[in-house]
């Protein structure tokens, strides 16, 4: 389901080199003597004994919790006659409909007397069992419906349960009913938006099916299908799979859809409308004389629009990049798995779309155009979130991570890579600015907050596990682990630890084990916060020797203390030269070295490649000329005069080093440094920022011996 009806696309993507801050820090700039690359490695030191082992707070993962049965088959049965052709003041007043349900299902490994289905807000009326009225009781509070068969029914046993319903309530739950001409709002150039014809339609996701038909609604139990319409003559019905039966008698349309295969309960979908219906054609990559009916149904009018500039309602320019994008999705995850794929756009709907199995509901804002992103979204849904499903609400981070991802690989295929960069930084950009760091972990959320509170963790951040799973694995081994994960559990249901398997058991020996990597990124929360320290050594050649200190500052409720990665690291020299090296960071604070064919000026973790962000990096390093004695403290110029830079120099070994200012009442105004260094002689800048003038204290300390020094500041 697709969130947003409003989605971006940046049509450029940089190098990114801007220096970030987090939490109101400044940079530090320190500028040590040059030194040889040699003499680095032996005087750099960091805290690296500290080692990750275990994550603090981790959630664990969650075996689902099953009925005792399985629902095979449902042969739903849907009587919309008199919604569509009753008075609009006697429909809208009283929104009455009959059903019924015959649910086949299978009794698994116990023996029963009872069964309970899942049901709200329906009215049911009776429940034939063998032929014979039998009891039942419903409850509002646990929505469920609890017959009495009546005898035992035995473990392994086939039975099969018709239940007669009515409903009149509209607008609340799942069930949705607007009147022609009923106010929408406004477009977006000005323009008076109407329903154009009475419109009817389900919306399901995650636990609303139950509010159209009594069913076992989890998404893990999927089972068979066939949905049955009564529409007047003149509308039509559009649901999941093929229509298999149509004719009409005495002003009533009869309709029957059969899917193929089998859906989750909250997969199903029905539409009715004065529908205009037209098609494409997708020819398989597989096998190009085979193809595939693509369905579009759209109001009329809309069909009948010619203008692409955004202005008016137009289906024809906003799916006609359909059939490409369900052949760029059959080459990278394997080929379309249904027999039709279609569109179905409804108004008032207060989603972007929804990827019903074969047949996906979208708003009637997005044929203005330039929705292609959401079109892409729900179609890789077919893939990843249909033919596999989540087990559980807990496990959605499968069906939305991955269709949200397929946005960018859509960018990439259809113009190129920096197009995909472009919106996995902006689902970047998104996680951060809706919490980043204070939010929770993806697995095992409250579902009532995976599309409301926390949707950006089950959508951006999760999109973010498909990516980074790319960039460690390589397309190769990555694609074609993802096309064995969606054989292996094709029509069936998938949790988060059999998602992990797949992964163990077709990628033997990678980098990172499995058990670190989803640890970390799905059951812990947070992302890993980098200071960035170098030392350079200049050759008379103009090359660099460099010794970089990565540090991981990261702090939060089940944040780990360090997430092992890949990294990649860019080297910013002149004439926009840039050198990228790929490192694995294992360790809390680790060192690595460097020989670069020039002199760096800046330095940069590729964040298009890691999520991940930069707290301060220090890579304006320059060789200090000052001749100052071992462990010597000095502050130049003192006092300072306005916007003047004052600096702190300090000549020290190998040392761990803490700089800080205080007032004249022993109030720290600020940190000016704190981190380890290697011998040599270094500046540390003064921020003097938002002091006002006076007499303050820099206190230095070094391997835990303080030294305090006078600094003057006028304004």
């Amino acid at each position: 389901m697709k969130q947003t009806i409003f989605p971006i696309i940046l049509l450029t993507i940089l190098i990114f080199k801007t220096n970030s801050t987090i939490s109101g820090e400044i940079p530090l700039q320190m500028m040590p003597e040059v030194q040889h690359l040699d003499e680095v490695k032996s005087q750099v030191r960091c805290n690296c004994s500290k080692k990750y082992h275990d994550m603090p707070m981790r959630v664990e993962f969650m075996p689902i919790e099953k009925r005792p049965y399985d629902v095979s088959k449902l042969n739903i049965s849907i009587d919309w006659y008199h919604l569509f052709a009753g008075d609009s003041a006697d429909v809208f007043s009283n929104p009455l409909w009959y059903a019924n349900v015959i649910l086949d299902v299978k009794i698994l490994d116990e023996s029963i007397d009872k069964i309970v289905f899942d049901s709200y807000n329906l009215n049911i009326d009776s429940v034939l069992f063998e032929g014979n009225t039998v009891q039942f009781t419903t409850s509002i509070d646990d929505q469920a419906l609890e017959i009495i068969p009546g005898r035992v029914l035995e473990a392994n046993e086939d039975v099969s349960f018709q239940i007669f319903y009515h409903k009149n309530i509209r607008n609340e739950d799942g069930f949705f009913l607007f009147e022609e001409g009923r106010y929408v709002g406004m477009g977006a150039n000005g323009d008076t938006i109407r329903v154009e014809e009475r419109v009817a339609y389900t919306q399901s996701e995650p636990n609303l099916t139950r509010t159209w038909v009594p069913c076992n609604d989890s998404p893990y139990d999927k089972s068979f299908v066939e949905l049955n319409f009564i529409v007047p003559e003149g509308f039509t019905s559009a649901s999941n799979g093929l229509l298999k039966n149509d004719y009409v008698s005495d002003g009533k349309r009869y309709q029957k859809w059969v899917p193929r295969d089998k859906m989750a309960p909250y997969l199903m979908v029905a539409n009715a409308s004065k529908f205009y219906q037209y098609s494409d054609w997708y020819k398989k990559v597989t096998n190009p004389e085979d193809s595939i009916e693509v369905q579009y149904y759209v109001w009329e009018k809309d069909y009948l629009n010619e203008k692409r500039d955004g202005t008016v309602y137009n289906p024809r320019f906003a799916f006609d990049n359909t059939v490409m994008m369900i052949e760029e999705y059959s080459k990278l995850f394997g080929e379309y798995p249904y027999e039709k794929y279609g569109m179905v756009t409804v108004q008032p709907y207060y989603y972007g779309g929804m990827e019903h199995q074969t047949l996906s509901t979208v708003n009637r804002v997005w044929l203005r155009g330039y929705s292609y992103y959401g079109i892409a979204h729900e179609l890789a849904h077919q893939w990843f979130g249909d033919l596999i499903t989540c087990a559980s609400w807990y496990d959605i981070w499968i069906n939305e991570g991955a269709a949200t991802w397929a946005e960018a690989l859509w960018g990439e295929r259809k113009w190129y890579k920096d197009i995909y960069y472009d919106v996995m930084m902006n689902a970047r950009k998104t996680y951060l600015r809706k919490g980043g760091l204070s939010m929770p972990q993806i697995y095992g959320l409250p579902v009532e907050t995976i599309f409301g509170s926390n949707y950006v963790l089950v959508y951006d951040k999760a999109s973010w596990i498909y990516h980074m799973l790319r960039e460690n694995l390589g397309d190769d081994v990555y694609f074609s682990t993802l096309q064995k994960m969606l054989n292996d559990y094709k029509f069936q249901a998938i949790d988060s630890k059999q998602y992990q398997e797949v992964f163990e058991k077709y990628v033997p020996d990678p980098e990172i084990d499995f058990e670190t990597f989803f640890g970390q990124w799905l059951y812990s929360a947070g992302h890993p916060v980098y200071r960035i320290e170098s030392v350079n050594h200049i050759h008379e050649n103009g090359s660099s020797d460099v010794a970089l200190t990565l540090m991981q500052v990261q702090d939060g409720d089940n944040v780990p203390e360090l997430f092992k990665t890949p990294l990649w690291i860019n080297f910013f020299g002149p004439d926009s030269t840039i050198v990228t090296h790929r490192i694995l960071n294992v360790e809390q604070n680790q060192v690595e070295y460097f020989t670069l064919p020039f002199v760096p000026d800046s330095l940069h973790i590729d964040i298009r490649k890691t999520l991940c962000e930069e707290h301060s990096v220090i890579t304006d390093i320059r060789e200090s000329n000052d001749n100052i004695s071992d462990n010597e403290i000095s502050i130049y110029p003192n006092p300072v005069l306005g916007a003047n830079e004052s600096i702190l120099k300090i000549n020290t070994g190998a040392s761990a080093v803490k700089a800080e200012i205080y007032d004249e009442m022993g109030n720290k105004i600020r940190d000016l440094y704190n981190g380890n260094v290697p011998a040599g002689n270094y500046e540390i800048p003064i921020n003097v920022e938002g002091m006002a003038s006076g007499r303050y204290f820099i206190r230095t300390i070094i391997n835990g011996s303080p030294t305090v020094k006078p600094f003057t500041y006028f304004k």
